[in-house]
């Protein structure tokens, strides 16, 4: 997994999310919280892969904006494997996918 952070707290992760990355995923959050603003983007448009692990930390990720009163949106993924694996576990009830960030 690799990240980044833009100004607009936008997080966008590639390659892929499994349980390996777990540290680096919660130093992220962490980063993302920092700021005073609390709309923040999640963009896994780049996204490759992802095992049920990466499922869990999006849930995380998901529980810990909650707890701080901000709000979350995620850009769907491009790959077609990823984007089953997110419909299969119906994870847009969690929080809203777009297919590209406004």
């Amino acid at each position: 997994m690799q990240y980044k952070l833009s100004q607009q707290i936008t997080a966008t992760i590639s390659g892929s999310l499994s349980f390996a990355d777990t540290s680096e995923w919660n130093k992220m959050i962490d980063s993302m919280l920092e700021y005073e603003s609390f709309e923040f983007m999640l963009d896994m448009s780049e996204l490759t892969s992802i095992d049920s692990s990466g499922i869990g930390l999006m849930i995380v990720l998901r529980d810990r904006m909650e707890a701080a009163d901000g709000s979350l949106t995620v850009v769907k993924p491009r790959d077609k494997n990823v984007v089953s694996i997110l419909k299969l576990v119906n994870l847009q009830a969690l929080f809203p996918l777009v297919d590209a960030p406004p």
